[in-house]
């Protein structure tokens, strides 16, 4: 079973509160994120941004990975809220995920922005056996 903590726009393990930090900032891209010093970002086309940690180990396998796509659209007007997007974010991630169940969703402020916690658990598809932590 895998469960996994999302603060959407900024997933940063508890550890990495006490470490130096780099900023995103791409105007072309049309989003701001803070992310830890020693993490590594790229940019793909279709203003794709992927953010991926260092391996904490010679045996680690396993990679946070943040990606993040941004596309506006007019209908929104000039200004996206989070609570407008949500439960298509959820949607999306659902279809990641053999028997997904939402535990608990909390909005909050972070940094003075409005964001959303989702806890959820499941299964990756096609690694029903295999169990991580994100």
């Amino acid at each position: 079973m895998i469960r996994c903590i999302t603060v959407l726009l900024l997933l940063l393990p508890f550890s990495a509160i006490a470490q130096n930090w780099k900023t995103f900032d791409q105007a072309d891209i049309l989003f701001t994120a803070r992310y830890p010093a020693d993490w590594v970002n790229k940019i793909k086309e279709d203003k794709k941004v992927f953010f991926t940690s260092p391996s904490e180990s010679k045996d680690d396998a396993f990679a946070e990975n943040i990606n993040v796509i941004v596309s506006s659209d007019p209908s929104f007007g000039t200004t996206l809220k989070i609570k407008g997007v949500i439960q298509e974010v959820i949607d999306n991630v659902k279809t990641s995920f053999n028997n997904f169940a939402e535990e608990s969703r909390t909005e909050l402020k972070w940094d003075g922005i409005d964001a959303v916690e989702i806890t959820y658990t499941g299964n990756t598809k096609g690694e029903e056996d295999r169990k991580s932590v994100v």
